[in-house]
């Protein structure tokens, strides 16, 4: 399975790395963009 990112939550998404970048640095930034696509790769998985 294949999973596709709204354009609209791919900008929310792109905002609230910003955000996290530079409200909390860039390493909980990282661990937090790994942290989702983690979770999105266990829901391609689940088919």
């Amino acid at each position: 399975m294949k999973i596709v990112l709204s354009e609209k939550f791919q900008d929310k998404w792109d905002g609230y790395l910003d955000y996290c970048v530079s409200n909390y640095g860039k390493a909980l930034t990282d661990k937090k963009k790994t942290l989702m696509y983690n979770a999105l790769s266990r829901f391609a998985t689940k088919s």
